[in-house]
């Protein structure tokens, strides 16, 4: 087996599994959100794709207090939420993706979910 270089802080082989484990991962989760999802189904997409019981995502939860909330977890839930708004979020909205409370923001902003009944 041909051993990849290291470029910089960045071991290629490395990424190259965590490219492969993202790949298989996401295969196994719907890419985008149905019509008429609620912030409970969002709540049990990024639950599934953090690999957390969906009731213990709270607005605060994020990278920080998720510990499989990683890299690879956030490119999952970019490519979910992009998926979910027709291929047109910017980097600077993915970059707002710092906890569950933000995403749902984001989500209720581009009607990815229904907004709360009054």
């Amino acid at each position: 087996m041909t051993r990849l270089p290291n470029i910089g802080n960045v071991n290629c082989e490395s990424l190259h599994q965590a490219t492969a484990r993202w790949t298989e991962e996401t295969s196994q989760i719907a890419t985008q959100m149905e019509p008429n999802t609620t912030v409970d189904d969002l709540r049990r997409k990024i639950g599934d794709i953090v690999k957390v019981d969906p009731l213990l995502l709270t607005d605060k939860s994020g990278p920080k207090s998720v510990s499989r909330w990683d890299s690879i977890a956030a490119l999952e839930i970019i490519s979910l939420l992009d998926d979910s708004c027709g291929g047109n979020l910017s980097a600077e909205e993915a970059a707002s993706f710092t906890s569950f409370g933000a995403i749902v923001e984001f989500a209720r902003k581009k009607g990815i979910v229904a907004a709360d009944k009054q």
